[in-house]
């Protein structure tokens, strides 16, 4: 929602960003950080990559929500979020709330335990609604993983894992992966995999990386970046791949929301998810049938 609470009239050049800006926030679903905006704007080439022009769209985007221009609910900040318990104003309401949410385990019967994993919290946005479909755990790392974040997610695929009724041997641990094509980004592949198998996962633990890759940078051409040379990795990565790194979320999300859908429908028996949402859909519709019944119960 675009809400006017300063008075601000931007240079005509600025109002120009601003519409530019806007067209980049209309082409997504869920609010983006400013960080990813920016990396937008440079694949466009509206803007240079470089520190002063991501601070300049800092400053533009905070005046323009407070001028009404831009709308308060498209940029995000996901390091400062308001936690609060669920409530509810009815049983009722509650029953309703928790049909509308109600799945059963869509991969029991699926050969492999799928998973997708970001490097980016930016990203999250766009990565969500696509877990939510398929009904798979969306882990976003924020960089290299803590020990005790991964010790959770070892614990997590390692449980899901074991043999189910209609699986003898258990699933397939399998992890795609999101990252950026950098000398960190790169080797977060090696580091996610033998880290878990660290923690016991089982030793036929897949780890593949979706995106970024030279193939996707040379067809999407993403604004490049130079190599941090402080990186440990970096000498490895500038020898294979050269002096320029590329960020991930400089890709549209329409570009991503289809690699991501796309690899994960390859993992998808669909004879036995339509098996699986169709008992799911039977359930929900029980549920309903009790939830008619507490009409006026508070």
């Amino acid at each position: 929602m675009k809400i006017r609470y300063r008075n601000w009239e931007p240079k005509l050049a600025t109002q120009e960003r601003i519409v530019k800006i806007n067209a980049i926030l209309s082409e997504y679903k869920t609010a983006v950080s400013v960080r990813q905006l920016y990396y937008r704007l440079v694949s466009t080439n509206v803007i240079a990559n470089d520190a002063d022009e991501y601070r300049q769209v800092q400053d533009v985007v905070t005046k323009a929500r407070y001028a009404g221009l831009i709308d308060w609910d498209a940029i995000e900040d996901r390091n400062r979020e308001a936690l609060k318990h669920q409530e509810w104003s009815s049983a009722k309401e509650m029953i309703e709330a928790g049909t509308a949410s109600f799945r059963l385990d869509r991969w029991e019967d699926q050969h492999p335990y799928l998973e997708l994993w970001c490097e980016k919290a930016a990203l999250a946005g766009v990565l969500m609604p696509i877990a939510n479909d398929y009904h798979i755990t969306l882990m976003v790392n924020r960089g290299y993983s803590s020990a005790s974040a991964m010790k959770e997610s070892a614990d997590r695929i390692i449980r899901r894992c074991q043999p189910s009724k209609n699986q003898e041997h258990g699933h397939r641990p399998t992890i795609i992966y999101i990252g950026d094509f950098d000398p960190s980004g790169e080797d977060m592949v090696r580091d996610i995999k033998a880290r878990l198998l660290e923690f016991r996962v089982p030793s036929w633990l897949d780890v593949r990386k979706l995106a970024l890759t030279p193939e996707q940078i040379e067809e999407h051409n993403p604004p490049p970046n130079p190599v941090k040379m402080k990186d440990v990795r970096a000498k490895d990565f500038v020898d294979k791949y050269g002096e320029h790194s590329w960020e991930v979320d400089a890709l549209p999300p329409p570009v991503l929301d289809l690699i991501t859908r796309r690899c994960i429908t390859s993992y998808i028996d669909r004879d036995k998810m339509t098996a699986a949402i169709t008992r799911e859909n039977l359930i929900k519709a029980k549920l309903k049938e009790f939830s008619a019944q507490l009409k006026g119960v508070a």
